[in-house]
């Protein structure tokens, strides 16, 4: 099979694009969605889109090494030793450019009269989704909300060592949490969807992607998703958005088996 349990898929329906997480392969035979699509089951031999995928992976997390360019003058920072401390999905609210912010922590600086080794090139990036569309389910029921935030963090602890000239010959992740937030509009006729959740400590899923438009009326493109199997609701206390009452959940993501607490699709 050429997708594994936990890729975010998006599947081509003709004029009714929609993506979804796989929960279930059966191999070179089908693909198991983690819920219903909203337009119902697709065509026979609908096209599923390739995708490019990323998941923590702590045990197997690689150091790397980066230069800080100062401005167009021949001076650099060097960095050994580095490993991600933090991701971090934001500005995810209506209408916005969402970006994602990373943290790292090395093991080594340095500051060099030297020429930049390489140029930047954006020219094949892709465009940033705006958040319009771009929907949101909770245990596989979709939520009306304003905001939301997706947070990723790494403990990152060094081996250290008093016969080393620097004290430190090497570092690990030892820990790493995954909470997301957003705040559903509270629904006035049940509370099954949140604070039932919430109450009874029941497991749940989270969901999410936003895209760009194509010129086709119901396909689209340029697409990030983040997919969290399973988790806990930690908080619903209720909120205030523009007179309108509302829930600030707070969600915590928990592994199932292996690295499958989050997973980051783009496609």
């Amino acid at each position: 099979s050429a997708f594994s349990v936990g890729d975010i898929v998006l599947v081509k329906e003709s004029g009714a694009y929609e993506c979804r997480p796989i929960s279930a392969i059966t191999t070179n035979t089908s693909i198991t969605l983690a819920f219903a699509l909203d337009n119902g089951a697709p065509a026979s031999a609908v096209v599923v889109a390739q995708v490019t995928m990323y998941y923590p992976d702590t045990t197997n997390a690689i150091s790397f090494s980066a230069e800080h360019n100062m401005g167009e003058a021949a001076i650099k920072q060097k960095v050994t030793g580095l490993r991600s401390t933090s991701g971090t999905i934001e500005n995810w609210s209506v209408g916005q450019l969402p970006s994602m912010n990373f943290g790292l922590q090395g093991t080594n600086i340095t500051r060099l009269d030297e020429d930049a080794l390489y140029a930047p090139d954006f020219t094949a990036d892709g465009l940033p989704p705006v958040t319009l569309s771009a929907c949101v389910w909770l245990g596989g029921t979709k939520l009306a909300y304003t905001e939301a935030s997706l947070n990723i963090e790494n403990t990152v602890n060094y081996v250290k060592d008093a016969c080393d000239s620097t004290g430190i010959v090497s570092s690990r992740i030892t820990d790493q949490v995954t909470s997301f937030s957003f705040n559903p509009y509270l629904q006035d006729n049940s509370v099954a969807e949140t604070w039932d959740k919430f109450n009874n400590n029941t497991d749940c899923s989270v969901f999410g992607y936003a895209y760009n438009p194509t010129t086709t009326a119901g396909e689209f493109e340029e697409i990030v998703a983040f997919w969290l199997p399973q988790a806990k609701i930690t908080a619903s206390p209720v909120a205030d958005v523009d007179g309108i009452v509302a829930e600030s959940v707070e969600v915590k993501a928990h592994k199932s088996s292996g690295n499958d607490s989050v997973f980051l699709g783009f496609i």
